[in-house]
């Protein structure tokens, strides 16, 4: 009696992610229907390779044809681009006016560049070429230990913060490797304590796993961090990473431009969708950090859609209550007087004298201090260093410049104040909790120096800043700084000081 064969059954009968989920995968492509539905990532369908971090790789993805990009600047975003040029339901919650032009080139800083062979790939990496000695004898198997730990400290703090967990698997190796560099190279400068709750690393970076517009937003930044800080380890380490992946390496500006289209297609934030809400404000808020990394002036109409965006979600008060509006309350609080002075004089006014303002800014500052009372008494010398950048600015307004004696008074107030502001942050232990939030008050004091002395340390604080984290505004802030230092007589640093065009803090 003969028998009948059985039909063949592929060995991969579906997408990764429908595997791992144990359900029947339809085997539509690109993207099966069933990932659609959760908003997942669809690998789609062929064998899958697995790398020593264990993140599954399509066959499809490895043999795409590598893209050739060119990054003649860090935020050369072109006008012209075709991201900027269609218009959708978004631009009904952001007016025209403030979309308009977002991007454009033209107050960019022209000294920083990054070449095309840094960030197109090619069979011998350019990463490659530059491994340095120390990292002759890198360990794959390491680097996946510190990425499975820092994974890991997500996946718990989602099940803490109630956020969905998205196996680390599903998330491309390439952008699994950009957010731990984000982690470890972005998240600790945007807090005044880098600890289990930083909310920049352990909130943004969980969102990010289950929203594509933050997770877009997150990686580009950190790319743009990645190019403009070739001498460090870090970048030579996370190069040979990513060149491990074998997969194409992003040009940022490309990336940044599809994030400003995925805000754009966003339904308006006047709905009652909370995920949009969170989702937009944390994108523009990650964009923030990408203008102060790039030290763009891209952060003047960051400031119109941050401002647009609450206001169509009707204001603070109305924002979900759920754990990352507050996240998204203290950091604008902070932006809020932070960028009022690099916007005009009137409004820097107006915030920086509202003792409402003033004190929802020092309670962004130190409100995760319950949880680390040990730094109670460096947290309370960077609320006073603080407090007295503020009265700097707010005290040349007591002063006329077309006055000689009022003026040569305004001078001796400003030199006994920034001589008190040096003498209390030469006080301040250096690497001490809090230090990495005061770059905006050393840069108000600095612009009100008079004396040569004054001149001289501030600039080698900033330079100090700058050397530790990476970010190009505090250069371009030191440029801005000697056009201040260089005033005549009859103008007010105050007034110098809105025409910056650059983010500060």
């Amino acid at each position: 009696m003969s028998t009948k064969k059985r039909p063949y059954v592929p060995k991969t009968k579906g997408c990764y992610p429908c595997s791992r989920r144990r359900i029947h995968c339809d085997r539509t492509e690109p993207t099966c229907h069933k990932c659609a539905a959760r908003g997942l990532q669809c690998t789609g369908l062929g064998l899958k390779l697995r790398f020593p971090y264990g993140a599954p790789v399509s066959v499809s993805t490895i043999s795409e044809a590598p893209g050739t990009s060119h990054l003649s600047r860090p935020n050369a975003f072109r006008a012209n681009d075709p991201a900027f040029a269609s218009r959708s339901s978004y631009d009904q919650t952001f007016p025209p006016e403030v979309l308009h032009g977002f991007g454009s080139t033209e107050h960019l800083p022209p000294s920083v560049s990054l070449s095309n062979g840094d960030i197109s790939h090619s069979t011998t990496s350019s990463s490659q070429q530059h491994v340095s000695k120390d990292l002759s004898s890198y360990s794959a198997f390491g680097a996946s230990v510190e990425l499975e730990r820092h994974e890991t400290s997500l996946a718990r703090f989602n099940q803490i913060g109630g956020i969905p967990h998205i196996p680390a698997e599903i998330t491309p190796l390439w952008k699994r490797i950009m957010c731990k560099y984000f982690s470890d190279n972005i998240a600790p400068e945007m807090t005044a304590i880098d600890g289990s709750h930083n909310e920049w690393r352990h909130l943004v970076l969980s969102l990010a796993q289950t929203d594509n517009l933050v997770m877009d937003a997150v990686v580009t930044v950190a790319f743009y961090h990645l190019e403009l800080n070739k001498s460090t380890q870090a970048h030579k380490r996370t190069k040979c990473e990513l060149s491990a992946t074998r997969s194409d390496l992003r040009d940022p500006n490309e990336m940044y431009n599809r994030v400003i289209q995925g805000l754009r297609s966003q339904p308006g934030l006047n709905s009652g969708n909370v995920n949009i809400k969170i989702s937009v404000s944390i994108t523009i808020l990650i964009l923030f950090v990408g203008a102060m990394v790039t030290g763009g002036s891209d952060f003047l109409l960051l400031s119109r859609m941050l401002e647009s965006a609450i206001e169509a979600m009707g204001g603070e008060d109305k924002l979900p209550r759920v754990y990352a509006s507050d996240f998204i309350k203290n950091q604008n609080h902070k932006i809020r007087i932070y960028a009022a002075p690099l916007l005009n004089e009137r409004r820097g006014l107006q915030f920086i004298s509202s003792q409402t303002h003033k004190e929802q800014l020092f309670n962004s500052l130190t409100h995760r201090l319950l949880d680390y009372p040990e730094h109670s008494p460096t947290m309370m010398l960077v609320r006073d260093l603080v407090q007295q950048a503020l009265d700097l600015y707010i005290a040349q307004f007591d002063y006329r410049t077309d006055d000689q004696a009022s003026e040569e008074l305004g001078n001796m107030t400003s030199i006994i104040r920034v001589q008190h502001f040096k003498e209390t942050l030469e006080a301040f232990p250096q690497g001490a909790p809090g230090e990495r939030v005061l770059v905006w008050a050393c840069f108000i004091a600095a612009s009100a120096s008079i004396l040569d002395e004054h001149k001289e340390f501030f600039e080698q604080i900033l330079l100090r800043h700058q050397s530790r984290n990476g970010f190009i505004n505090i250069l371009e802030g030191l440029e801005c700084l000697r056009r201040i230092w260089s005033r005549t007589s009859q103008e007010r640093w105050t007034s110098l000081l809105a025409q910056v065009n650059v983010l500060v803090m």
